[in-house]
C-alpha cells in the first residue's frame, strides 16, 4: 500500500507542475508577437564611405639590390676583399659556371699524391672533379685552395659600377662525411 501511496502523490505533484506552467496571458503574448512580425520594418541604414583616389606608379626599384640576398662586403672589407677588376671575358666558362654556387654540394675529397681536389656535385646530379685554379658559380667563383672539408672561393662580382672581391667556401656535406 505504501508503494501506492507514494505514486499517487508523485502523480498529483506532476500533474500541479504541469498546471502551473499554463499561462492565461500566453494568447495575448503569441498575439503581440503577430502583430509585430506584421509591421514593416525599416531597412537599415549602411553607409559606405568613399574609396580614396589612388595613382599607379611605376615601380623604380629594379636596379636595387635584392633584399633577399646578402650585403657584398664594402670594399676593402677583409683578406682578400675589395675593389677588383672585371673577369676575364676572353676565357672560356668552364661547366660549373652555369649554376648558382648555393646550387653546387662538396660531396668529397680525393688525394693523389700532394694534390688535393674536390668532388662537387651539380644540381643535374654530375660529380665534377674540381682543383685549385678551377672557376664554379655564376659569380666567377675561382678555387683558391682545397682543405680536408672545405673548398675556399674567391668570387669576383658586380657591386654598382665597380668589381668587388669576396671570400667564400663551400663545406663538406653532412650526409657525405
Amino acid at each position: 500500500m505504501r508503494h501506492a501511496a507514494k505514486g499517487i502523490m508523485v502523480t498529483l505533484g506532476a500533474a500541479m507542475l504541469v498546471a502551473g506552467c499554463a499561462d492565461s496571458n500566453l494568447a495575448q503574448l503569441e498575439q503581440e508577437v503577430t502583430e509585430i512580425r506584421q509591421r514593416p520594418g525599416n531597412p537599415p541604414e549602411v553607409s559606405v564611405p568613399e574609396l580614396p583616389q589612388v595613382t599607379h606608379e611605376a615601380y623604380q626599384g629594379n636596379d636595387l639590390r635584392n633584399p633577399f640576398i646578402p650585403r657584398m662586403p664594402e670594399a676593402g672589407a677583409g683578406a682578400g676583399e675589395g675593389l677588383a677588376e672585371a673577369p676575364d671575358g676572353g676565357r672560356a666558362p668552364e661547366v660549373l659556371e652555369q649554376y648558382d654556387r648555393d646550387a653546387l654540394s662538396l660531396v668529397g675529397m680525393m688525394e693523389f699524391g700532394s694534390q688535393r681536389s674536390a668532388l662537387i656535385e651539380s644540381p643535374d646530379g654530375h660529380v665534377h672533379n674540381v682543383k685549385v685554379g678551377a672557376y664554379l658559380g655564376k659569380d666567377h667563383g675561382q678555387v683558391k685552395a682545397i682543405t680536408t672539408r672545405t673548398v675556399e672561393l674567391v668570387e669576383t662580382v658586380k657591386s654598382g659600377d665597380a668589381w668587388t672581391r669576396r671570400q667564400v667556401s663551400m663545406e663538406l656535406s653532412e650526409d657525405a662525411s
